[in-house]
């Protein structure tokens, strides 16, 4: 057995050495002999730029990628000589120059020239190809390879041209969404109807209180008239159709247009210097733009409505901002000062269901334009007063800096005694970012002063100071002298905000005995005015999911007692959907509570609405209870009401909704919120088969369109195979990007994936995309020994001889390209490039005809021969 052992021991190692040893041998060999250059395609990427697919040569373990190709890629300037024996350019800039020579194998940068070996820089008929860990040596650009997935990743520290100007495409980006001015690839142009009818809002509400009845009715129309918003409101109160509580209203908007922007007719609002105390049907016009300007600034405003009511911000008819009142009815807004005429309307809604349709205009007393820009507006018509009382206004406006603007106009009323008008003028000035002053003098009527300063921690001062003119009878207050001041201070932390507004009003006025000037006695003593003076001090802050309202107010009058009370009311959120909240008042000049009030609100599967309220009133000693029902169907609101107050009661019911109607697709559809005033629009996508990108008669409608709108909400019905998009601010632009991802058919391609259009108030906006149906075509370019050939540039030529296209072939010299519209094609390799590399190709061009298909059509099989002119034996 031992011997047995010691001789097959030494076989056995023996044939283990053979094997190891021609193992090693392979290996070694391998190694040794040459391997063949392999030429393909690698995709490269960048971080900043996306992917994209370059040629390279792989040897070995070693990749050399094309300069041509990388450079266009990273949109590096490089031009190849017409013998293709040199590559120059430059990288950041012209001082930034480079070159690369084929005959010496050399490459100049930065006023240093390198001599490259093969194993740096490889030289090919079809241009320069650099190792990729010699790019991060010589220009920077650092090239990792990862041989698994044919993929190079791109990193640089330099600011090329290309980051830096898509860094600051970015920044212009940021900038134009934030002015609502980004660009799109096409914009719809602006299309109205000469009368139609396609947006209805109605409210009925009816009640009944001590053996007394009462309806009121309330329908609004929407729509379009000789190319203008035509809104109608009807209201029926209590069998009466007053004209004075009707509301007409024709408003035709043209922002485009620097000398008419804005024609208004009907009921329209004047915020003049008189006192206008009846509805104004007439006509106005203006330049001033309905879209806001570059805002520089805020402007706090601060007021008080119902408790517990939603309150939405207008400037210019465009919605800014929206909040919901505190426990007190406390709500404040930052209304940004910007460049024009600003008109902010406030609209309320409560939990009822209520919606006051009045419109309460505020202007911010600081109206600014830009250096060298003029804004007008004219106003015309008669007051309502069963007089006919006749009015007139016009005012003009000039920047003369971006600090300073200045203003006059006159304004007239017949109904004010003399029938004179009144000319005035005003002045704003900023003097800095946090200090504006501002004037106004009406001639024989008054004049005013306002200060505004916001200091730091955005405590903010706002002073006025208006004094009347003795005997004026435009104002129809007997004013003599008013003072405003208003110091506001937010407090924000985490967990924990504060609103603090302190504001004192002073209102000086003769004594009611005072004589008229004609009758006043010689040497009788003068009569001291009478000053009244008004103090609100409001508290308002939110400790986690506590809101407390703190409000004291006081009233003093020379030789009566001060009237002070505080009132103390607070929102609590026991659950998610359930609300507490108590109100107590105290009286400190009768020393007492003088009222306490408590209400429970609570919201039942986001349609069902409750609330409970129980209040005592100490003074005349009364007790008052109510509740409060609402339901929200998807087309209406309706709600009951019931309080009980002593031995009086009271029963209200209210229903409201609105209606929507698409002239386009027929559409009919109700809905609980208002419609009248905004706007729609509605995206279809269709299949553009003649390419005329317009919806001819047999161009079905598509599926699978995806839209983005910067704004409203999106919905899309299955079946009309559209989108509609609701509740769009109207006359305000808006950009649809578009996604075609979803399509069936890679055949089916669109033309532009952005759109820009203007919402029209009162109609859905049909906005058709049109879809091409695309071809392609393919085939194959190789040599006389039948090799591909790549890197190889196929133009596309349409009937007129116009380049369409240009495409290169792969490493096996296959090419394709899809996105031909249908009609008669030439394809032939470019003439240049068979030029630099002394070939001639066969068949010089070829003919092929794209037939109209929905599916669209193929056109493959297409073959080139590549010839070399300096073959001594062409063949045949």
């Amino acid at each position: 057995m031992k011997r047995l052992h010691d001789m097959i021991m030494p076989a056995l190692f023996g044939v283990l050495g053979i094997i190891f040893l021609l193992a090693g041998t392979r290996a070694g060999c391998y190694a040794q002999s040459p391997a063949a250059d392999e030429e393909l395609v690698v995709t490269v990427g960048m971080q900043e730029l996306g992917n994209a697919e370059i040629s390279a040569i792989i040897h070995n373990q070693d990749i050399y990628l094309s300069v041509s190709d990388l450079f266009d890629f990273l949109q590096v300037k490089n031009i190849m000589s017409p013998q293709a024996d040199t590559l120059s350019g430059f990288i950041t800039g012209p001082d930034d120059r480079y070159i690369i020579e084929k005959t010496t194998r050399t490459i100049t940068y930065n006023k240093k020239t390198f001599t490259m070996n093969t194993d740096k820089l490889r030289c090919t008929p079809a241009g320069f190809y650099l190792r990729s860990t010699s790019w991060g040596d010589m220009f920077g650009l650092n090239c990792v390879f990862r041989f698994r997935d044919l993929y190079v990743t791109v990193t640089t520290q330099r600011e090329l041209p290309v980051i830096r100007e898509i860094k600051q495409q970015k920044l212009r980006d940021n900038i134009n969404r934030l002015k609502g001015e980004e660009k799109a690839d096409t914009i719809i142009r602006r299309k109205t109807n000469a009368f139609s009818v396609n947006a209805a809002d109605w409210a009925v509400m009816a009640a009944r209180q001590q053996h007394t009845n009462s309806v009121n009715l309330n329908l609004s129309l929407g729509g379009q008239m000789a190319g203008g918003e035509t809104n109608l409101q009807l209201n029926y109160i209590d069998g009466s159709l007053d004209v004075r509580n009707q509301q007409f209203i024709w408003h035709y908007v043209n922002n485009d247009h620097p000398l008419l922007r804005q024609v208004t007719a009907g009921k329209i609002n004047s915020m003049g210097i008189a006192s206008v105390l009846y509805p104004l049907a007439g006509v106005q016009f203006t330049n001033a733009p309905t879209l806001s300007r570059t805002a520089f600034g805020t402007y706090r405003l601060t007021d008080i409505t119902t408790p517990g009511w939603k309150v939405e911000l207008y400037i210019n008819q465009e919605l800014i901002d929206y909040q919901q009142a505190d426990a007190s009815g406390f709500f404040a807004f930052n209304v940004p000062i910007i460049y024009g005429n600003t008109t902010v309307t406030l609209r309320f809604y409560g939990p009822f269901g209520e919606v006051r349709s009045e419109q309460r205009q505020i202007m911010v007393p600081f109206n600014f334009l830009p250096a060298g820009e003029m804004e007008y507006t004219l106003t015309g018509g008669m007051l309502l007063d069963g007089q006919s009382s006749r009015y007139a206004m016009g005012t003009l406006h000039y920047g003369i800096t971006r600090r300073i603007t200045v203003g006059a106009g006159t304004e007239y009323l017949s109904s004010i005694p003399g029938g004179k008008p009144i000319p005035f003028v005003h002045a704003a000035w900023r003097l800095t970012d946090n200090l504006i002053i501002s004037g106004e003098y009406a001639h024989q009527v008054r004049s005013k002063a306002s200060f505004f300063w916001r200091l730091p921690f955005d405590l903010e001062v706002d002073a006025q100071y208006l004094r009347y003119q003795p005997g004026q009878q435009a104002v129809k207050y007997n004013y003599q002298e008013e003072r405003k001041l208003s110091l506001t201070l937010p407090v924000r932390k985490p967990g924990f905000s504060l609103f603090s507004r302190l504001t004192a009003d002073q209102i000086t006025m003769p004594p009611a005995e005072q004589l008229p000037v004609t009758e006043k006695i010689p040497g009788t003593p003068a009569v001291p005015p009478v000053k009244y003076t008004t103090v609100e001090w409001i508290n308002s802050g939110t400790i986690g999911n506590v809101n407390t309202n703190v409000t004291t107010f006081c009233n003093f009058r020379e030789g009566a007692e001060p009237m002070i009370y505080t009132a103390l009311s607070q929102t609590y959120r026991l659950f998610s959907n359930m609300f507490l909240m108590p109100r107590l008042q105290y009286s400190f000049d009768s020393h007492q509570f003088t009222n306490a009030r408590l209400e429970l609100e609570r919201y039942i599967r986001e349609r069902t609405y409750v609330r409970l309220s129980f209040e005592r009133d100490f003074v005349y000693q009364q007790f008052m209870g109510g509740i409060t029902l609402r339901y929200d169907f998807r087309f209406a609101k309706v709600g009951l009401n019931t309080m009980i107050a002593g031995r009086n009661s009271s029963v209200t019911a209210t229903a409201g909704g609105s209606l929507l109607y698409d002239r386009e697709s027929h559409y009919l559809m109700a809905s609980n919120l208002g419609s009248v005033g905004r706007a729609q629009l509605t995206v279809l996508a269709f299949l553009d088969l003649n390419g005329n990108g317009k919806r001819d008669a047999g161009e079905s409608r598509l599926e699978g369109l995806s839209i983005q709108v910067n704004g409203g909400v999106s919905v899309f019905s299955k079946e009309d195979t559209l989108y509609r998009v609701f509740n769009l601010e109207p006359y305000r632009k808006y950009l649809v990007r578009l996604n075609p991802d979803g399509f069936p058919s890679v055949a089916w391609q669109l033309k532009y994936t952005s759109i820009g259009v203007t919402a029209l108030p009162n109609q859905f906006k049909p906005v058709e995309i049109p879809v091409t149906v695309s071809g392609e075509v393919a085939g194959m370019v190789r040599s006389i020994n039948k090799q591909g050939m790549s890197r190889i540039r196929m133009n596309i030529l349409d009937a007129g001889c116009n380049t369409v296209a240009s495409v290169l072939t792969e490493s096996d010299g296959y090419f394709s390209y899809l996105g031909l519209r249908p009609g008669t094609y030439t394809l032939s390799p470019d003439p240049a490039q068979l030029q630099r590399l002394h070939m001639t190709a066969q068949p010089a061009e070829i003919t092929v005809t794209i037939k109209r298909n929905p599916d669209g059509d193929v056109v493959d099989g297409l073959l080139f021969k590549l010839i070399s002119n300096l073959s001594t034996n062409p063949p045949k």
